[in-house]
C-alpha cells in the first residue's frame, strides 16, 4: 500500500501528463470534454528523438516518436471525461520470454521516457506506481494503482520483433 502523501502526488503527476497531453485551447462548443483535445506529448526537440509526428483521427491522438536506440514509440490517446493512453514500445529483433522481464522493460522503458524532459517526467511516477504494484501485475491484465488510476502491461509478438504494450488509464 503506498502512503498517502506519495499516493496525493502520483495523482498530481498522472493528472499533469494527461493535462500536457491534451490542448489547453480547447473550444466548449467543439469539444466537452474533460480533458479536451489531444495533443502531442512529445517535441521535435526532446532529446533522443530522431523522428516524431502528431495527427488527431477521429478525436484520437496518434503519436509516433523514433528514438536514437532505434525503438520505436506508437502512442495512442482517447476517451473524453475517462481517458487513455496506450503506449506502444516497437524493440527490434527483441523476444521477451518471460512475462517478469516484459514488466521490467515496460516499467524500464516508462521511467526512462520520463527521464528525457521535464514535461515527460510524469511518465517516471507511472513506472515508479507500476513497480510499486508489481506483484498484482499479470500480464494484460488492469490493475490499480490507486483510486480512478490504472495500468496494464502486455506484449505483441511481430515476427522478429516484440511490442510492448503499457495502457495508463484515469476512469
Amino acid at each position: 500500500m503506498l502512503p498517502y502523501p506519495f499516493i496525493k502526488c502520483i495523482s498530481a503527476l498522472i493528472f499533469l501528463v494527461f493535462f500536457v497531453a491534451c490542448n489547453s485551447n480547447q473550444q466548449a462548443s467543439k469539444n466537452d470534454c474533460t480533458y479536451g483535445t489531444p495533443s502531442a506529448i512529445f517535441k521535435e526537440t526532446t532529446p533522443s528523438v530522431t523522428q516524431h509526428s502528431f495527427k488527431l483521427v477521429n478525436n484520437e491522438g496518434v503519436e509516433r516518436v523514433v528514438f536514437e536506440s532505434g525503438t520505436v514509440l506508437d502512442i495512442i490517446q482517447s476517451g473524453c471525461d475517462e481517458i487513455e493512453q496506450e503506449l506502444r514500445f516497437r524493440l527490434k529483433n527483441k523476444k521477451i520470454p518471460t512475462d517478469d522481464e516484459l514488466f521490467g522493460l515496460g516499467i524500464r522503458n516508462l521511467n526512462d521516457m520520463g527521464k528525457l524532459s521535464m514535461e515527460l517526467s510524469p511518465f517516471s511516477a507511472w513506472a515508479k506506481a507500476i513497480y510499486d504494484n508489481h506483484t498484482k501485475l499479470k500480464k494484460g491484465l488492469e490493475i490499480e494503482l490507486e483510486p480512478t488510476t490504472y495500468a496494464s502491461i502486455d506484449k505483441i509478438e511481430e515476427s522478429n520483433d516484440t511490442i510492448i504494450r503499457i495502457v495508463l488509464a484515469k476512469r
